[in-house]
């Protein structure tokens, strides 16, 4: 008895699901930083730099066509792309190459003057920092607070969700705000049958 698996080809009736923007930026990409920012409304969001240099930012804002009933979102994140610098100097391509470990200990601000020392990393940023993204998509399932959410997968089995919240009690109602999450990798669990080499 033979059993066919599935070889990578689809049928003739079949039509493989078209990548989306998102996966063309992350996926296959290794993270050398993540930080969090304060966009221009007040708001926090957070930005992954790629050891390519370019950046992905997040964060999350209202959706006003969830007033009048056409968004399932009351809450969206919203995503830019900034692309890698054209000119590079040695300095640059230490720090995004090798993000914390580059040893230059600041937060390099090429266009602003003098660098700022670094924070040292939360939790998250550790975990992140050094992954290869293998897979990173919006889940088209809205949160307890109707926001949008996005799932990015590492190499490592670990994920990071990001969810757009309203704003913390006694904060600024006008304001959204945006959830980190790390899920670590399942663990593995191993079984021992009678018979089997140890």
């Amino acid at each position: 008895m033979t059993t066919e698996f599935f070889d990578g080809r689809t049928l003739p009736y079949e039509r493989p699901e078209q990548r989306t923007w998102l996966q063309e930026r992350l996926e296959r990409r290794q993270v050398a930083l993540l930080d969090y920012i304060m966009t221009p409304d007040d708001c926090w969001g957070c930005a992954l730099t790629l050891t390519s240099g370019a950046r992905m930012l997040f964060w999350s804002a209202f959706d006003r066509a969830w007033d009048s009933g056409q968004s399932p979102y009351r809450l969206r994140i919203v995503l830019r792309w900034m692309p890698p610098h054209k000119i590079w100097t040695g300095r640059m391509l230490r720090y995004f190459g090798r993000g914390r470990d580059s040893g230059l200990g600041t937060a390099v601000t090429p266009h602003l003057g003098a660098d700022r020392p670094a924070e040292p990393p939360d939790d998250v940023q550790r975990r992140v920092e050094g992954e290869y993204i293998i897979g990173a998509s919006p889940t088209y399932a809205a949160n307890r607070e109707r926001g949008e959410q996005v799932r990015i997968e590492f190499k490592g089995g670990g994920i990071l969700r990001l969810d757009a919240l309203p704003p913390a009690p006694g904060g600024r109602r006008c304001r959204a705000d945006l959830g980190l999450e790390w899920m670590p990798p399942p663990e593995v669990s191993r079984v021992w049958m009678p018979g089997m080499p140890a």
